[in-house]
């Protein structure tokens, strides 16, 4: 699906509603005084204040990461795309490409999404599920790693960071993808300790990301509040105990609340979580 950089009347290409209740979500957090930047830009100057990590875990739907990508370029919001490998929901492909001989075949639709994102100023970056295709494949995660990190660099996108993907393998293991990372660490678990899933051990905590050029993952970057649409429930959460629970995205209230709450913290560092495939954004046919 292509969308050009000229696409301003995206409520007339998408679902209507989806798309304005999308747009007043931004708006609640822009009007609250925060600046969108890329996560790679916070990882490189963390002492930046009253900014919006707008981030964005493609478990599903590509289309709909492409199509959330034009309506935020529509308003000059730049955000950070997580690309997820094959292997998790119990199959060996997805829209990234499929596991074959021990190695992922990308599909060319990857990559002219990539670009497309690329394109309109957002940031890539890898949905971190490599244990578990580490077991698929029968190969290490580091070496898994390199080769996806090379592939996009090779086709000129930089890969800075990652976020963390809950794969049922995770959750299987009791463990947290960023693990596989030296320093990030889950309190009350022991570092170093080993992955073993059927004949396969993983140490954790084992992989250099300075090594791999890679500059954070994106659970470790500090913030005040976190907006998240994850687990079928819609939250912002904050400290002190904030939390505003199961947000009705299309009363104007929950959207100045929204803002209310971000404006009365100075300098409020502020991630938000949003699954493309949760709005699904799709062109309108014919």
């Amino acid at each position: 699906m292509n969308i050009t950089n000229s696409a301003t009347n995206l409520d007339a290409v998408f679902n209507d509603g989806q798309v304005a209740s999308y747009r007043r979500l931004l708006r609640a957090m822009l009007e609250a005084g925060l600046t969108p930047v890329l996560y790679r830009e916070y990882a490189a100057k963390r002492d930046m204040r009253s900014i919006l990590l707008l981030r964005h875990d493609v478990d599903s739907d590509l289309d709909a990461a492409v199509n959330m990508a034009a309506i935020e370029f529509s308003m000059g919001i730049r955000s950070t795309y997580y690309l997820l490998p094959p292997g998790d929901y119990g199959r060996r492909s997805n829209y990234y490409g499929r596991i074959v001989l021990g190695k992922v075949w990308h599909s060319r639709k990857l990559l002219a999404a990539a670009r497309q994102l690329v394109g309109y100023g957002h940031e890539v970056g890898l949905h971190n599920d490599f244990m578990q295709l580490s077991r698929i494949t029968g190969r290490p995660v580091a070496t898994l790693l390199r080769e996806e990190l090379a592939w996009f660099r090779s086709h000129g996108i930089p890969i800075l960071g990652s976020a963390s993907h809950g794969s049922e393998f995770a959750k299987k293991n009791s463990v947290v993808n960023y693990e596989i990372f030296k320093g990030c660490e889950r309190r009350g678990q022991e570092v170093g300790r080993y992955v073993v899933d059927d004949a396969r051990k993983t140490k954790l905590h084992n992989i250099d990301m300075n090594e791999l050029g890679l500059s954070y993952e994106a659970y470790f970057l500090s913030r005040d509040f976190a907006y998240s649409d994850s687990s079928k429930q819609v939250t912002l959460a904050g400290p002190k105990g904030y939390k505003l629970n199961n947000i009705t995205l299309s009363v104007d209230e929950e959207f100045q609340n929204i803002t209310d709450v971000l404006k009365g913290f100075k300098g409020a560092r502020c991630t938000a979580l949003v699954h493309p495939n949760w709005w699904a954004f799709r062109q309108r046919n014919g």
